[in-house]
């Protein structure tokens, strides 16, 4: 990386950068040459435990509890409610925050191609080095972060995913980035995503970067359309109980969303003063913003931390996920009404006008 160059990807540079990185702390820009060069380095390391991936920012990585809960939207069952109400609010709210260079540009007809021809080395598989028997080889690793739409033009997200306005500059948010069947081959299949499915970010507010809470709340560069219905999200102080079940609905390691419904909280956040819980969701890195949710599809909050996404196999040479227990569960989460903290207050209204004499 000594041969990257600071700065913001801005103007002319933006149509050379490909992708932000920051390292040490700095913002870096590489081109397409440099960025090769470091995709080849990931994948030569990619069976080192505990490596971050590249497809978001990882203050803690992620794992797997007890069995491998993950699950495609076309793998949701039409007749069960649980399922029902996790495939509405993905196909509603589940936003994946995707590098606008990484995006591309819409054809002529509106639509985004960029997962039409998807290159080998950037799928899970080769990307990882990962053994013949793991799930979900040849999905590809497009996204940076997660999000949910919650309203209009606003979306919520972990505040290490957007930190600050360069990174918003940066950001494009999608809808439909999920899988809607496989190929013979293990190929996924996916819905169109038009313009009408793609949003930029306007602008961000988070404190995170000065030592608050790990949320941001995202305004988008336009109201979102499409008649989709947001979820409720919990905007005072509802704790969670020990063993509560969660519903988490995201985007691991830039795979297309997952449907995570096996993990459960083991630690309600009373000794931080409830600012995050913690719990045993599948998650990786990735999953960084991702909503979770209480059983009735009320948003509670934020996945923002964990622990080793991959572990070496070192008798194959390849990597698999880390398993642990269900009882190790370590998964931060941030309360989502501390994204409350960060709305401005509304005014008062006026008072009324006096009474006639």
């Amino acid at each position: 990386l000594d041969s990257a160059r600071p700065g913001a990807c801005g103007g002319a540079e933006r149509a050379r950068c490909v992708r932000v990185w920051r390292v040490r702390g700095a913002r870096v820009c590489l081109d397409r040459q440099q960025k090769l060069y470091m995709l080849a380095l990931v994948v030569l390391g990619a069976a080192a435990p505990g490596r971050g991936p590249v497809a978001g920012p990882t203050p803690g990585p992620r794992v797997v509890y007890g069995s491998d809960d993950r699950r495609d939207h076309y793998a949701l069952n039409d007749n069960d409610a649980a399922d029902v109400m996790a495939k509405s609010l993905l196909e509603n709210a589940i936003m994946a925050h995707v590098i606008r260079s990484d995006l591309g540009s819409p054809d002529s007809d509106g639509v985004y191609r960029v997962l039409d021809d998807y290159p080998d080395f950037g799928r899970l598989g080769p990307a990882r080095g990962m053994c013949d028997d793991q799930r979900f080889l040849r999905d590809p690793r497009l996204s940076y972060c997660s999000a949910t739409w919650v309203g209009e033009d606003r979306v919520i997200t972990a505040g290490h995913c957007v930190e600050d306005q360069f990174d918003c500059d940066n950001a494009a948010y999608v809808f439909k980035y999920y899988v809607t069947g496989r190929l013979q081959s293990g190929d996924p299949t996916f819905p169109e995503i038009t313009t009408d499915d793609v949003y930029l970010c306007s602008s961000v507010t988070t404190d995170f970067a000065d030592g608050g809470t790990d949320i941001a709340l995202i305004k988008l560069d336009r109201a979102v359309v499409g008649g989709r219905t947001p979820p409720i999200y919990q905007k005072s102080q509802v704790p969670t109980t020990f063993g509560q079940k969660l519903l988490m609905i995201g985007f691991p390691d830039g795979l297309p969303a997952k449907v995570e419904d096996g993990g459960a909280v083991s630690d309600t956040g009373s000794s931080n003063g409830y600012e995050f819980f913690t719990a045993s969701t599948d998650a990786f890195g990735g999953n960084s913003g991702s909503g979770v949710f209480d059983e009735q599809g009320t948003m509670i909050g934020v996945l923002v931390r964990g622990v080793t996404d991959y572990v070496s196999d070192d008798e194959r040479g390849c990597t698999v996920v880390n398993e642990l227990p269900n009882s190790a569960g370590g998964e931060g989460i941030t309360y989502v009404d501390r994204i409350t903290e960060l709305q401005p207050s509304q005014p008062s209204p006026p008072p009324p006008p006096p009474s006639p004499p």
